[in-house]
């Protein structure tokens, strides 16, 4: 099959992957890699479909916060963490994180803090403070907001 042909093919495979979900490059990169095109077609295609707006880093990032901060209650750290694994560049992860209200932010984590309170099994305040710590550090969430959040919970 001719280059020409085989970036056609690729082209029509990646755009209807990226029509079902919003991908960035590292995801079309992944997924056409295994069907085996050469690297040389993979970044072919996906530097057009950048230019027909199938992909948008910026547009990317934004709704993987929204979604992982809403339905997954991930915190910022581990939310950075992610879309740096998936080479998406710092300014655009920086302006995503920074779309998350900071009321509604402390708030998500008062609230996923106090449903873990219930069943964790100790009467012990610092241990206690010690295993929600942990959990919501595990989560992503920044210590000073955790600290504050447990003084709310006043433990």
């Amino acid at each position: 099959m001719t280059n020409e042909k085989l970036i056609k093919q690729a082209f029509s495979k990646a755009a209807n992957y990226c029509s079902k979900a919003e991908k960035c490059n590292f995801d079309v990169y992944k997924y056409l890699e295994k069907y085996d095109y050469e690297q040389e077609i993979i970044e072919i295609v996906i530097k057009n479909l950048n230019s027909e707006n199938y992909i948008d880093e910026n547009r990317y990032s934004t709704a993987y916060v929204n979604d992982k901060f809403k339905f997954s209650a991930w915190g910022k750290i581990k939310i950075s963490y992610m879309l740096r694994q998936k080479n998406i560049p710092n300014k655009i992860i920086d302006f995503s994180l920074n779309t998350i209200d900071n009321q509604e932010y402390e708030n998500s984590l008062f609230e996923i803090l106090k449903l873990k309170l219930k069943n964790i099994k100790s009467e012990d305040k610092s241990i206690l403070k010690e295993k929600l710590l942990r959990f919501a550090s595990s989560r992503g969430f920044e210590f000073e907001i955790i600290y504050k959040v447990l003084d709310r919970l006043e433990i």
